[in-house]
């Protein structure tokens, strides 16, 4: 579903960022973004902040969003190519749900993405196969325990 409102304020010039403020009143405020795309009438434009993740207590009720050209987004984003290979040998393969969540540390800081699936169009995971997935994440660490990177989408399984 898709939600659009009209916001007249004077020329802000290059977007980068969109600062996301929720109450957490009510039953159910808990809620999925997936992003917001804002669109500039005067220049014909239009900008896209990326987020695909929950807005609650445990993540946090307000989110800043940075826009894929932002300055901040191309400091704090990293991508990660993974490779997965199954065994060559009886019943190797499998057709349930895979999932990998990788783990480091960066400034003495423990990080962590979110658990991300890993599955594309065609049949992963046979016997004797190489899988190729990789990952967009951003965001600054939030510390031990928590996911302090978040994957913003599952770029490719190639």
């Amino acid at each position: 579903m898709v939600d659009k409102f009209t916001l007249k304020c004077p020329n802000l010039g290059q977007l980068w960022k969109v600062l996301v403020d929720c109450d957490g009143s009510g039953l159910g405020a808990d809620w999925h973004l997936e992003q917001i795309a804002v669109f500039d009438t005067r220049l014909d434009t239009s900008t896209t902040f990326a987020y695909d993740e929950w807005i609650n207590a445990k993540n946090g009720w307000q989110q800043e969003l940075y826009a894929d050209n932002s300055p901040e987004m191309h400091k704090a984003m990293a991508v990660y190519h993974v490779t997965v290979w199954t065994a060559d040998c009886k019943f190797a393969a499998t057709d349930a749900g895979v999932f990998i969540e990788v783990n480091g540390t960066l400034d003495g800081k423990a990080m962590s993405t979110k658990r991300q699936v890993l599955a594309s169009s065609k049949n992963d995971f046979e016997r004797a196969s190489e899988g190729h997935y990789s990952f967009r994440c951003a965001g600054e660490g939030r510390g031990a325990g928590t996911e302090g990177r978040r994957c913003v989408q599952l770029l490719s399984p190639a």
